[in-house]
């Protein structure tokens, strides 16, 4: 699924129009490179000479931290090795949740995420593609949203887009501003577009990229592609993916992640990226006027 959903990207950078030919390969370039690891690490920190004891909480982080500093310094001058999954900075193997880092252009998949409902084994294509699927379109996307395209292809921070390509970058993420500040959190707070934009960018990526993979995965598996409880797998991909964000939360907790989270609210997640994917409409047959229509005009048009 993670060269599927990498492939359906690189077909889309490879066909783009609105790129100039320079940040179009710069940015096929840093894909290629991008390092996607999944689950547990291949070799675990030994810990076995820290001593810890019973009751003493403030001495057992000194002597962690004192452990992984003289480990780090043991490593000075020699060959860069990675420990993501095992050190406890990095993204753990325990922990819920998928990450990317500009400064590695890397992506962390704990094994913890690998269940439902983010993903499932048994569960048809529809519903793992639009889950785990668009998670991963997610954090490739990062690479590439508004604080992403500031890194290279090895981390480092450098301007390799071309001026016209940031002011069209620019023009279309701002449609995710303003469709963002226009939702109603409560009836009296609107979310943060401004906050919250690269993460709704890529939450865009990350549904768009993972349909695609799905309808070309059906095309060669014809035989999967079933209706399941009288939905298609486009209305289940859909369907699925805003299942992934549904939360419950009190008042004041809501006020205050809308006020200080990059992320937006679950309520919000849940259908906003697929009002920028046609396929979303025409899975629906969603038309102007409905509840869920959004014009063609106000559709961010990136990837």
């Amino acid at each position: 699924m993670v060269g599927r959903v990498h492939a359906e990207f690189r077909a889309r950078l490879g066909k783009n129009t609105w790129l100039t030919k320079a940040t179009r390969q710069q940015a096929l370039n840093k894909l290629d490179k991008v390092k996607i690891t999944v689950g547990y690490p291949e070799k675990w920190i030994d810990y076995s000479a820290v001593d810890i004891r019973a009751g003493d909480y403030f001495g057992n982080l000194a002597r962690i931290s004192e452990f992984l500093a003289r480990r780090n310094l043991a490593r000075w001058g020699g060959p860069v090795t990675e420990d993501e999954f095992a050190n406890p900075a990095e993204t753990l193997p325990t922990v819920i949740n998928a990450a990317y880092d500009p400064l590695r252009n890397a992506i962390e998949i704990p094994a913890a995420f690998l269940q439902p409902p983010t993903y499932d084994p048994k569960a048809d294509p529809a519903t793992n593609f639009c889950t785990i699927g668009a998670v991963i379109g997610h954090e490739i996307t990062h690479g590439f949203d508004s604080g992403g395209r500031h890194y290279d292809e090895i981390g480092r921070a450098r301007n390799w887009w071309v001026k016209t390509d940031e002011v069209k970058f620019n023009k279309e993420t701002q449609k995710l501003v303003r469709q963002s500040s226009a939702f109603k959190v409560l009836p009296d707070l609107h979310a943060n577009g401004e906050l919250t934009v690269t993460e709704n960018l890529a939450d865009v990526g990350g549904i768009a990229f993972a349909y695609g993979a799905l309808n070309k995965y059906l095309k060669t598996h014809p035989e999967e592609n079933k209706v399941i409880d009288g939905l298609t797998q486009s209305q289940r991909c859909f369907i699925a993916w805003g299942q992934m964000w549904s939360d419950k939360m009190r008042e004041g907790f809501l006020r205050q992640i809308t006020a200080t989270n990059p992320h937006a609210v679950g309520q919000y997640r849940a259908f906003a990226a697929a009002q920028h994917e046609p396929g979303f409409f025409t899975a629906f047959r969603i038309r102007q006027g409905d509840p869920m229509w959004l014009s063609p005009k106000d559709r961010a048009k990136i990837w």
